[in-house]
């Protein structure tokens, strides 16, 4: 048999090669990464999940690599219970190239989608480049893209010349109702709200500009159990104050205990509970308190027993 029979009869010798399938894609994305996106095409999974692959490859195209991938680490963050979901996450995660070159690409996405920045620690954990590279994000036209970017430097802390600015993104974000973490979200009720509260508990001293926001969020009538619960620590820590965080946070606890009686709590209700019992037995041991809020106080104390036991 000859070689140019063997070839022919070969299998994959009629197959496009990946330049020729995805021939404007590759036109698209810069030759150094070409090879990662071969490895898209070439990857089993394709075989199985040939749409959800292919839907990628055509993000990439359209949005770029950089916001394409950005995309791709967000579906870690499904919803729970979503079965859909999760199971594009599984697909996602086969795809993503190492994370040094994951770094490499989704730094240069950052101006360009708020994803990008979500995930930018997950794939570099160096606090100087970090810094570097989110500081100039807190002056972004993009709500969310400014709010990660003071989340992430809240744990890194930033210099004196932007601890003010960070303090200043967190305080607008903690004022305004965007979700954080869906998966988060979906499992305890916390939003972006809860997620700045606790960033600005990291800055400590440096968030005290934050009390009037913090004190007008957790007096909110619409404010989540699980974002409250945040809420009332880092305004406990900051203020020191017992009784103002305990009068509020029971208002809190009041208004769902009523709106969700004969129905299961999840668990951003029980962690707000938590916090409750436990803001109630400092207020037991204080020597100067609020004896106003005593009666109020045993009445919560039995439902807190009755839901937490």
């Amino acid at each position: 048999m000859s070689a140019d029979s063997t070839d022919k009869d070969s299998p994959n010798s009629l197959d496009p090669s990946p330049q020729e399938e995805f021939s404007e894609l590759f036109e698209k994305v810069d030759k150094p990464y070409h090879q990662y996106l071969e490895s898209i095409v070439k990857n089993p999974i394709r075989q199985f999940q040939k749409s959800s692959v292919d839907d990628y490859l055509k993000l990439i195209e359209e949005k770029g690599l950089g916001v394409a991938l950005a995309y791709a680490f967000d579906a870690r963050d499904y919803t729970k219970g979503n079965a859909w979901e999760q199971a594009r996450m599984n697909v996602m995660n086969s795809l993503l190239p190492p994370t040094k070159e994951s770094a490499e690409i989704m730094q240069k996405a950052l101006g360009d989608n708020y994803r990008a920045v979500k995930w930018l620690p997950e794939v570099n954990s160096n606090p100087k480049e970090l810094k570097a590279l989110l500081e100039p994000l807190l002056d972004s036209d993009d709500e969310r893209t400014k709010y990660w970017a003071a989340i992430h430097l809240s744990k890194h802390n930033p210099g004196s010349d932007s601890s003010d600015k960070v303090c200043a993104v967190l305080i607008e974000g903690l004022g305004k109702d965007w979700i954080a973490y869906r998966l988060e979200n979906s499992s305890t009720g916390i939003t972006g709200k809860g997620e700045c509260a606790k960033a600005l508990a990291r800055l400590g001293d440096g968030a005290n500009s934050s009390v009037d926001e913090l004190k007008e969020q957790l007096a909110s009538d619409s404010i989540d159990a699980a974002d409250a619960s945040q809420i009332a620590g880092t305004l406990m820590q900051l203020t020191k104050d017992l009784d103002l965080v305990l009068g509020r946070l029971a208002v809190v606890a009041e208004r769902v205990l009523t709106a969700k009686r004969g129905f299961g709590l999840h668990s951003g209700d029980r962690d707000m509970l938590n916090s409750l019992k436990n803001f109630i037995e400092r207020w037991k041991k204080a020597e100067d308190k609020d004896e106003s809020l005593e009666e109020k106080i045993k009445l919560l104390e039995s439902e807190i027993q009755y839901h937490l036991n």
